[in-house]
């Protein structure tokens, strides 16, 4: 009877927790956490890519929502050596949850392929979402020490799309006259200047974001040229923006891109560039 009960308990936990992933889920901890809103330029990013891999339209749109420890005094209490990914989480991700938010997923969360979005929604939340506290239901009691819930998945998605649709990437640039050309680079600075005037955030602004480029060495066809393809933005508990050095660095990439030089950058405007 004990060795069908334990076996019985395993598989329970294994079928509950293990999603897309084949190993175990991880149990998520109280450790205050923020998140990184990291929204893909199609053309840059395909760049990288190879093509029959890769498509999607010259604007922006959501690369993940990951959520990421903030250094604290207690900090030191849990690992970090990994990323937050793969917890467990008593909610299934259920395509019906999403019904009323796939027409705006598809637009504005694709997957890279831009062809079964279903499986990379499903990707998404088992590897981050499910790691998800819920910042609009945390409980600050007496002792001042905040006790965190879990995000569900239709909320994950939900806060995912109302943080992007607050920073309007393409237009804040076309304003200001950086438009996507493969014939032109553009100034980091200049592009720090447009995202800081809107963030308004004054000195500190260019702190709570990060311009990210295709590695030059991953590809011959960029001839060493930086090719601006994502832009992460940082937010803490309560989705006020966050200096991204408050973060624990827990490589969490994609290895398709790291931080542009304060120097010039290409924004690539059709994909198959050059």
């Amino acid at each position: 009877m004990f060795r069908f009960l334990t076996i019985f308990f395993v598989i329970t936990i294994f079928s509950n927790c293990y999603g897309l992933s084949e190993q175990p889920c991880r149990q998520l901890n109280q450790q205050r956490q923020g998140y990184r809103l990291v929204l893909r330029y199609p053309p840059g990013w395909c760049v990288a890519m190879p093509h029959d891999e890769c498509d999607g339209p010259a604007d922006w749109v959501i690369q993940g929502f990951w959520p990421t420890p903030i250094i604290t005094h207690s900090t030191i209490r849990f690992d970090h050596q990994h990323p937050l990914q793969f917890c467990c989480h008593k909610q299934q991700f259920n395509k019906k949850t999403l019904s009323s938010m796939i027409k705006s997923l598809e637009r504005y969360w694709p997957s890279e392929s831009y062809t079964n979005h279903y499986k990379y929604w499903q990707q998404q939340w088992h590897r981050y979402g499910a790691c998800s506290h819920d910042p609009t239901a945390i409980d600050q009691p007496i002792s001042r020490i905040r006790q965190y819930d879990q995000i569900d998945v239709g909320e994950y998605f939900a806060l995912a799309l109302d943080l992007f649709h607050r920073l309007r990437i393409r237009k804040w640039l076309d304003d200001n006259n950086l438009k996507p050309s493969n014939d032109h680079s553009i100034l980091t600075s200049k592009i720090r200047k447009t995202l800081n005037s809107h963030l308004n955030q004054m000195d500190h602004s260019s702190l709570v974001y990060e311009l990210r480029c295709a590695h030059s060495n991953n590809t011959t066809v960029t001839h060493g040229r930086k090719i601006l393809n994502e832009i992460r933005f940082c937010f803490d508990d309560q989705l006020d923006f966050i200096d991204c050095s408050k973060f624990i660095d827990t490589d969490q990439h994609t290895g398709r891109t790291g931080l542009c030089d304060d120097d010039h950058v290409y924004y690539v405007d059709k994909l198959g560039w050059p």
